[in-house]
């Protein structure tokens, strides 16, 4: 699943056991407007998976929700307990992972929250 997900990148994912009749014209309305939408299966496939995967832990926590805050990675070592050359490899570690590309810390942050991981 998390390998299709990667490579896919879909905008919506949908366990069968999580649909019925009536919500599958929501969904479809929220896909179609340009919304993401991941049925609550496949959201905390995902979240397990990608934590797994990721070896997350509490200082990326911390790293995402303070970039979520607008503070900037210089000032990080400010509020964490990491060195900077520490925050910047493990910001880098979770933009390839997450994304798999180069990318902005909005990017890493926008996915981090539709994955749940914030």
């Amino acid at each position: 699943m998390f390998n299709a997900y990667k490579l896919v990148n879909p905008e919506g994912f949908i366990s069968k056991n999580d649909i019925d009749f009536e919500m599958f014209p929501e969904i479809f309305d929220r896909i179609v407007n340009v919304e993401n939408y991941f049925s609550p299966t496949i959201n905390t496939a995902l979240q397990s998976l990608v934590k797994q995967n990721l070896k997350w832990d509490e200082f990326d926590t911390q790293i995402i929700l303070l970039l979520d805050k607008v503070i900037q990675t210089k000032d990080l070592p400010q509020y964490i307990n990491l060195s900077l050359s520490s925050i910047e490899k493990r910001k880098a570690i979770l933009k390839r992972q997450i994304l798999d590309q180069k990318s902005s810390d909005k990017e890493l942050i926008a996915k981090c929250k539709m994955l749940k991981l914030i």
